[in-house]
């Protein structure tokens, strides 16, 4: 992807901005909050729901968080060329954070913790 240049956002960008960089995370972040707020969190595993419960929810659930910064980063802050370097390390340390929380989802999801 190319460093973005000064010139406006046609009106497709401007649809995308909103929807998927602002309105799309607003929504995954109120949604994961909620749930998190009954010590619950959500992820999927071979077309199944997994639900954890507890400590686990407290693991798994940045997997949520990190999905709409990354959303937001992607969407909205790699639009413009002021925030485009930021924006991109909010990409990584979003997939940093995704893999950790995949990782707690298999740990807790399998009960790998028994096993030590």
């Amino acid at each position: 992807m190319d460093i973005p240049h000064h010139q406006a956002l046609s009106k497709y960008e401007k649809v995308e901005l909103i929807s998927l960089g602002i309105l799309l995370p607003i929504g995954i972040i109120t949604w994961a909050l909620s749930l998190l707020l009954d010590q619950t969190a959500l992820y999927w595993f071979d077309d199944e729901l997994v639900y954890f419960h507890g400590v686990a929810s407290y693991f798994v659930s940045p997997f949520w968080f990190a999905v709409a910064a990354a959303a937001f980063s992607h969407f909205v802050l790699s639009k413009f060329q002021v925030t485009y370097r930021n924006s991109q390390k909010i990409k990584a340390i979003c997939v940093v954070t995704c893999f950790f929380s995949t990782l707690s989802a298999v740990w807790f999801a399998f009960e790998l913790n028994h096993y030590f």
